[in-house]
């Protein structure tokens, strides 16, 4: 007889010997019926269940399947003993059967007493008594596995040694454990494997004093306990006084979890009355309900994955677990001791494990960004509602560090740049402090070159020109470091010259902490003039403290265009201008960061006519009106692509000087607006078992709901050359093109005198 059979032999003779004392874990003294239970059902979990139904084995004596708590959720049933499906013959509580197996159903599934309400149950009844075999036990152990349930609960004290090597057919448990597959509804089966909770007992012991409980060196027991948790009892926050306890042994330390030792339960005697089930019976079940629910949300979990997840997320707050004088020694952590992980807590396993990531890529363990720094901030060209955005990301997932998927709320990934009280307030503490610039400085270099340059209160450069005449041509170099300051042929830029609060330019210069450039007038016949302009600027680091703090990508703009002018009589000018701007991490002034990264690069092309007509002396008119169509690349983020967008701003006005002291303007002016276009979203929504990432393409529409009007009325009175009043009337229909969006108003009032 080799070795091998005699380890075999020896181990059989001592589950032999053990089996006839394996008390249930809750014993039969243990269950204590009450009459005052009330028997409505109490509100819904805390934890709604949703995914895919779990098969959970419930290993244990008889069952009323007729009770309310379990009507709906047997799944099949299987009594070892007479072979039969039979588990409730005899009643339950008659002819001196005990009252076990279904309490501990209940706290499995039941309809208001188990923690995974929506799993299924495979009953299987192994004893007319509170003890049972080992053999039997890891006989319904296998039956449950080939029923494909991926938990088993065994509310008895046996040894995982016991289990181990234990099997009714040629394979032991060990390797049975592992044969569970997951197949879904479309797609490969996946071996899963089961996890199996097993009742620590209610002898107030420690089991590392058990000599043949567990060897970690035997191939078997290793692989089985991987998959298994030991359930100790819990009262309150630290481990109730009868509940057996995991003791010095750092192996069965890291298996074992408390979960409540008394527990409301379904009173197996009628069919619809409860009981309080105390032991660490009532404890084991919850803790498989817990794995249940973790493996129905996300089927890809494997039985070690899963087990050793909720003994990770266990709650170690008792100040056990701040002892460390317990044990023979006086030096072991006294939580560990007596409490093994902590206590099991559901809504701590369900709660993302590390980071959060959207996966951009096609597998889950491929590329992906943290969500943490995935967001967008859209300009007022887009509209302040943003419904098309947020419908396109809805549904959006991220994963955690497990692959476990979880959807995201986006509506706060997507926020205006800046509100339409935002952008006023801006502009009109912008347009104060202008007020307090130096005048501009002119300098004649040469008869043919000049210069003109405005700075700051304290010596600052806000913008300078270096403007050269030539035979025919005039050419120009020019710097600015505000976003009010119009350049030559800006959109913006009125005929006037006095200050306005219209803001037509959509956020398009809000990032720019400086734009340089050159420009170019060729004369060409009589009246006809040849225009060229181009300019770059990139973003100021400091605007990222009006993004929520978040840091502004890296965002750059250049922009040239060529035009023509004609002077059609001596009062009216008409142009046309072609042209192109480039946005580098943004669009059409929006930005946005990781999974909402625009780093692809966008061109607007545009198309803008004009006129301005000089009426008379004091009077003259002026329009403008641009088109423009936006190029998106295929990205790498979530934005894919845009197609068809099409941009509009407008505007038209009549300026009036009387003399060098009254001068007014009265304009009115639709900003920058998406007049048309989708744009694509490649959304992740979810995983495979296998771990690819499932992708939905959206297309939504762009276009906001209303269309901003900006009607103004400006004066400026100027006594003398050192005193200056202006005065400025705002109304704003429609703002930040919503439809619904009351109309605001604003008034400036700005008064200057240099001394």
């Amino acid at each position: 007889m080799t070795h091998a059979t005699l380890r075999r032999l020896g181990l059989l003779l001592l589950t032999l010997a053990l089996s006839g004392c394996l008390g249930g874990g809750g014993g039969g003294s243990n269950v204590r019926p009450t009459t005052d239970t009330p028997t409505a059902e109490p509100t819904d979990s805390a934890v709604p269940t949703t995914g895919d139904t779990v098969l959970v084995g419930v290993v244990d004596g008889h069952f009323n399947t007729r009770h309310v708590e379990l009507v709906g959720s047997v799944q099949d049933t299987w009594n070892l003993l007479t072979q039969d499906r039979d588990v409730t013959t005899p009643r339950a509580g008659q002819d001196g059967v005990p009252n076990h197996g279904t309490p501990v159903a209940s706290l499995v599934a039941g309809r208001t007493t188990g923690t995974a309400r929506d799993a299924r149950l495979f009953l299987v009844r192994a004893t007319d008594s509170n003890q049972a075999f080992a053999s039997t036990l890891a006989e319904g152990v296998e039956k449950s596995i080939d029923q494909g349930a991926r938990v088993v609960s065994l509310s008895f004290a046996v040894p995982p040694a016991a289990l181990a090597g234990t099997s009714s057919t040629t394979a032991p448990l060990a390797d049975r454990i592992q044969e569970v597959t997951y197949t879904p509804a479309q797609g490969t089966p996946v071996t899963v494997g089961t996890a199996l909770v097993i009742s620590a007992g209610n002898t107030a012991a420690s089991l590392s004093d058990q000599r043949f409980y567990y060897n970690p060196t035997d191939r078997d027991q290793r692989r089985l306990m991987e998959r298994t948790i030991l359930a100790g009892g819990s009262s309150g926050t630290s481990r109730a006084a009868q509940s057996s306890y995991p003791g010095e042994r750092e192996d069965l330390q890291a298996r074992f979890l408390l979960a409540p030792f008394s527990s409301r339960a379904a009173d197996g005697t009628t069919d619809d009355g409860y009981l309080t089930l105390r032991g660490t019976s009532g404890s084991t079940p919850l803790i498989a309900g817990m794995l249940a629910e973790l493996m129905s949300r996300w089927p890809h979990l494997t039985a070690p994955t899963a087990t050793r997840h909720l003994l990770d997320t266990a709650d170690r707050g008792s100040p056990l677990f701040d002892r460390n004088d317990c044990g023979e020694s006086g030096t072991v952590n006294c939580g560990a001791y007596y409490m093994g992980r902590g206590l099991a807590d559901l809504d701590a396993a369900l709660r993302p494990r590390g980071e959060l990531a959207v996966a951009t890529g096609l597998s889950v363990e491929g590329a992906s960004v943290p969500v943490r720094q995935s967001w967008s901030a859209w300009s007022q060209a887009f509209g302040g509602e943003l419904a098309g955005l947020e419908e396109g990301t809805r549904g959006l997932v991220g994963f955690d560090t497990l692959g476990r998927d979880y959807t995201l709320h986006t509506a706060d990934s997507h926020q205006p740049l800046r509100t339409h009280a935002r952008r006023l307030t801006d502009r009109m503490e912008a347009q104060l402090q202008r007020g307090r610039l130096e005048p501009a400085l002119h300098a004649q270099v040469t008869p043919r070159v000049s210069m003109t340059s405005r700075f700051d209160p304290s010596g600052e450069l806000q913008a300078g020109r270096l403007h050269a005449e030539l035979d025919g041509l005039a050419v120009s170099a020019f710097t600015a470091r505000d976003e009010l300051e119009d350049l030559p042929g800006d959109f913006g830029a009125q005929p006037h010259g006095m200050a306005t609060l219209t803001h037509t330019g959509g956020d398009l210069a809000y990032h720019l902490q400086e734009r340089t450039g050159l420009s170019a007038d060729l004369r060409m016949a009589q009246g006809l003039n040849l225009h060229t302009r181009f300019w770059s600027g990139s973003a100021d680091r400091s605007a990222g403290q009006a993004l929520q703090g978040r840091a502004l990508s890296t965002y750059r703009s250049r922009h040239h265009d060529v035009g023509i002018s004609y002077a059609a009589g001596d009062h009216t000018l008409l142009s046309l201008t072609l042209g192109q701007r480039r946005e580098s991490g943004g669009l059409l002034g929006s930005v946005g960061s990781g999974a909402f990264n625009m780093d692809g690069g966008t061109r607007l092309n545009t198309a803008r006519a004009g006129v301005d007509i000089q009426l008379n002396d004091h009077f003259g008119l002026w329009g403008r009106y641009e088109r423009g169509f936006v190029r998106f690349p295929e990205g790498g983020g979530l934005l894919r692509s845009l197609n068809d967008v099409q941009t509009q701003q407008a505007g038209l006005g009549l300026h009036w000087r009387a003399d060098d002291a009254h001068q007014g303007f009265f304009s009115l002016a639709q900003p920058l607006r998406v007049e048309s276009g989708q744009a694509a979203f490649d959304i992740p929504v979810g995983r495979t078992l296998e771990g690819s990432v499932i992708r939905e393409r959206r297309q939504v529409p762009l276009t906001p709901t209303g269309r901003q009007t900006d009607i103004e009325l400006g004066y400026a009175f100027s006594p003398s050359p050192t005193r200056r009043l202006e005065f400025n009337v705002l109304h704003v229909l429609e703002p930040d093109h919503v439809r619904t969006a009351p109309a605001d108003t604003a008034v400036l009032t700005r008064y200057g005198r240099r001394f």
